[in-house]
């Protein structure tokens, strides 16, 4: 297995848009949802992405288990484009387990793509691709604080630095910029 770098946010924040500007052949970028939702078209039958919320809890873990074997089986170096945690109305779900992230033994740095709950309340409304909660800036601040704990807390278990990417509106190649320096800095 080659170095893993995990990429999240709350989404909206941008961590997709981010990530599109980062260069280099020296990885291979796998966006978690996107996975998991091959497998739960493949072995559910679900017809949209968001539609996976819908699925009971031992498949998820089921979809989830299918994912993390690929992963680990992969010999590149990985960004790993995911959520610290998804939202279900008034719970949080963590975006993965500590096995989950023990067991990918070479993660070496998460980074946490954040906008303010303004810029994302702006960038979801523009987004008809997704059907997304309907939420205020106190709903997206509570779960920019839960984002922050989990990925605090995974760090101190697995014992890895964070990185804190702001991508303010209108300012996504400083983002980009920021980004790019920690995938060279790490992979290279």
């Amino acid at each position: 297995m080659g170095k893993i770098i995990i990429f999240v946010g709350t989404p909206g924040a941008g961590k997709s848009s981010v990530l599109k500007g980062v260069k280099g052949a020296h990885y291979k970028l796998l966006n978690i949802g996107t996975e998991m939702f091959n497998v739960a078209k493949r072995d559910y039958h679900v017809t949209d992405r968001d539609d996976m919320r819908k699925l009971n809890s031992d498949d998820i873990k089921r979809i989830r288990n299918t994912v993390f074997d690929s992963i680990r089986k992969e010999t590149a170096n990985l960004i790993l484009d995911t959520h610290a945690s998804i939202r279900s109305g008034p719970r949080f779900v963590p975006g993965f387990t500590i096995d989950e992230l023990q067991s990918l033994n070479e993660i070496m740095t998460i980074v946490y793509v954040d906008s303010s709950s303004h810029d994302i309340i702006a960038r979801r409304s523009k987004d008809l691709m997704r059907r997304r909660d309907v939420e205020d800036e106190t709903d997206l601040e509570e779960q920019r604080e839960v984002n922050l704990s989990l990925i605090g807390t995974y760090a101190a278990i697995i014992g890895i630095p964070i990185y804190i990417i702001k991508n303010k509106e209108g300012k996504v190649d400083e983002a980009i910029a920021q980004a790019n320096a920690i995938v060279t800095e790490t992979f290279e």
